[in-house]
Order: C-alpha cells, then structure tokens, then sequence
C-alpha cells in the first residue's frame, strides 16, 4: 500500500456526500453492513477484508503515521476512513476505530464488529478466566491488563509496570491507545508525571484528540509542574464540547500537591490534603486518580474517607490554629484536632512546637497520633486505597 493511496482514501472519507456523519471523531458512520460485505476490490482494505490481517495492519499503520504527520487535519476524515474499512469487513480497523472514535454507541459497534471478525482484543475480558487474563497481561496485552486493575486486589504494582511497559511499545507503533495507557501507568500508577508521561500523553492526544486523551494531558501537565499549559489544553477540550472541563483548572494545594479542581469544589480539595496523607501509604500517588473523577464518584469519596477518619474532637474543633500552620503542616494539624487523646493544653503546645521539630520528629509524631486514633469501618465497607484502585483502573479502561 502507497502513501498517495492512503491520503487519496483521506480525501475521499472527507468529502464524504452530504448523508454522511462528521462528528470530529464522534461518529463516522451509520453503516448497517455486515462483515465483509462491501468497500470493493480497489480499495487499500480489500485485501484486509478477503482476511489478509497483515494488510489490515499496515492500512492502520499508515494512517496513524499520516495522523501523526498532520494532527491538524480533519480528524473525522480519518475515524471515517476506519469505519469504512470495517464496514468492509477489515477486522484491526474495526479494533482500531473502536479506540479512535469516541462516540459510545458507534465505538461499541465497532468493537462488537472486531470481535465478530476474530479480533480477540475485542472480546470481553469478563468472559476469560483469571489465569488466562494474566498470562495474556504478561504477554503484553493491554486489554487483559486493563480489565485486571478495573477490578483491583492485589499484585497492583506489578500489573502497572506492565501496562507501562505494554503501553510504551504499542506507543512506539503509534498506538494511542498504548501512549495515553503508558503515561497513565506512570503518571497515576507510579507517581510519577514527568516528561516521558508528558510525552506519551501528548502523543496520545495528537493521535486521537478525544475528550479521555485531552484531559489525560491536562492532568499529566498539571502534576507536571505546568499548570499554565494544562489551563490551555482544558480550554481546548472545552471548546471541542467537554463541559465538565470548562469548569476545571490546574491548582496549587498545601503540601506541593495539585488537582484539577471545578471552581465549587475549591473548598474541598483543600480540605482533602491533611485528611488523605492520614490514611497512610503512597497517598501521593492518589491525586491523579482523583482529579480525573466525576463530580459523583469525587463526592462518593469525599463520603467516604470521613468514614475512615475520626471526626473533631471537642478540643481540636474549638482550637485556634496558627495563620499558615495547616498550610504547612495539614497532616500534623489534622492528626492534633481528630486525636480522642489530646486534650486543648496539648494541641496548643503542639501547635507551637511543629514548626520547630525536624522532619523525622514531625513524621514521628504524625505515625504515633495516628495509631491512637486509627479505626475501620464495619466488614464490607471499601477503604479509600481500594476505592483509588478500583478509580485508576476504571479511568485506565476508559482511555
């Protein structure tokens, strides 16, 4: 297959007849054909189609490589050329404009019609038993890794290392399904939103600018230290029709920690500092995974970590913190005020002397205050650090 054909079936998907749909990657088609039953023997998929799967690799191989030379070119001509293939019967464009098309009910139909014509990624996971779907993850397999997280438990460091791995090698492809999955896993998995997740992300995002992708960069951005750019690219998805975005900007929080934070939730978020890094553990790491959520799923956990955190003790709640103190210090501050065995004397002795304590006698003191006063829940009631698992893999299915 020739470059010139490609950009030739590019130009004829975008000047598709006026009955034709061009959604900006929303949907591309409302085809009703069945597998294999049309596109034509001159067409650069036929060859996919009469079930030459190599073919079909390199038909999407060329697109993604011409989407990624021009990111400024009408996005609907290439998510159209993809469902034409498929409506053709060409199982990996199928797979792949279900990834490249966002739409629900169209991406869902290409996924079903991959699946059909023996894409195996494309089938549900739910239907594969535990063994099989780790081996798959180990072998590579993004999709089986995914669905392993989405339902959490344990091994979840070592399935994220996979996925970034995984992820960086279907990047390199021009998978953006495998760069938003990697700078996801390194970003929200490891903590660790540097340049190599800026640059996947952003990969990501100029291979398929769909709503996931560009909020993906925002928050990579935005834990990034590069709040001014994240702005931008929420901007960018609100014009593009993303409201929930229109509401967000990257802040600044106490203890050098950042969100995406909607203007009337401001108020929360500052609050949630001290009482998340009581919970003990990498709740560093949480941020992310937070700020991707719903204003639903955010107020569900907001719920619930007041669950799992004692409430003010008498004298905590009429004690008069120091202008700055639970800025600087929000752990040691709300470890003082929820403590059942500190009295006020206490908590204004101690108020005084954080700030002159060292680091080790700070975290010493935050470890001892939190054994007195840590309490679980009734059985059946999910932790906090379950319900971020459970997010970021849920959040890492959706990209």
């Amino acid at each position: 297959m020739t470059r010139g054909t490609v950009w030739s079936l590019l130009l004829a998907a975008s000047l598709c007849s006026p009955g034709c749909e061009r959604g900006g990657g929303g949907s591309s088609s409302s085809s009703t054909k069945h597998p294999g039953g049309g596109g034509g023997a001159d067409q650069p998929w036929s060859a996919c189609a009469g079930g030459d799967r190599a073919a079909g690799e390199a038909f999407v191989a060329e697109l993604r490589a011409q989407r990624l030379e021009q990111p400024q070119a009408d996005y609907a001509a290439h998510a159209q050329a993809l469902t034409q293939a498929c409506d053709a019967g060409c199982g990996v464009a199928c797979y792949e404009g279900a990834h490249a098309i966002w739409e629900s009910r169209e991406s869902k139909r290409l996924l079903q019609t991959a699946c059909t014509l023996g894409e195996a990624g494309a089938c549900d996971s739910a239907e594969t038993e535990a063994e099989a779907l780790q081996q798959h993850c180990g072998e590579g397999r993004l999709e089986a890794c995914q669905f392993l997280l989405s339902k959490g438990g344990e091994g979840q460091a070592a399935l994220w290392a996979q996925v970034e791995s995984s992820g960086s090698q279907a990047c390199d492809a021009l998978d953006a399904r495998g760069c938003a999955a990697a700078a996801w896993a390194r970003c929200a998995g490891a903590g660790t939103c540097d340049e190599q997740a800026l640059a996947a992300a952003d990969k990501a995002t100029l291979l398929v600018p769909s709503p996931a992708h560009r909020q993906l960069l925002a928050l990579v951005q935005c834990y990034g230290g590069q709040a001014e750019a994240a702005d931008a690219t929420l901007a960018q998805a609100c014009s593009a029709g993303s409201s929930d975005d229109c509401e967000r900007r990257c802040e600044a929080l106490p203890q050098e920690r950042s969100a995406l934070v909607r203007g009337d939730e401001r108020a929360l978020w500052q609050g949630f500092v001290g009482i998340i890094d009581l919970q003990g553990g990498d709740v560093a790491s949480w941020y992310p995974t937070l700020s991707s959520l719903d204003r639903t799923e955010l107020a569900r956990f907001a719920k619930l970590i007041e669950t799992f955190t004692p409430p003010l003790s008498e004298a905590g709640a009429q004690a008069k913190v120091p202008a700055g103190l639970a800025e600087q210090y929000p752990v040691l501050v709300e470890a003082l005020r929820r403590s059942p065995q500190t009295d006020a004397k206490k908590i204004k002795y101690w108020f005084g002397r954080i700030p002159q304590m060292t680091d080790e006698q700070r975290n010493n003191l935050a470890d001892s205050l939190r054994n007195h006063w840590w309490m679980m829940p009734g059985e059946g009631t999910i932790t906090p650090h379950a319900f971020v698992d459970l997010a970021r893999g849920t959040a890492l299915a959706g990209l």
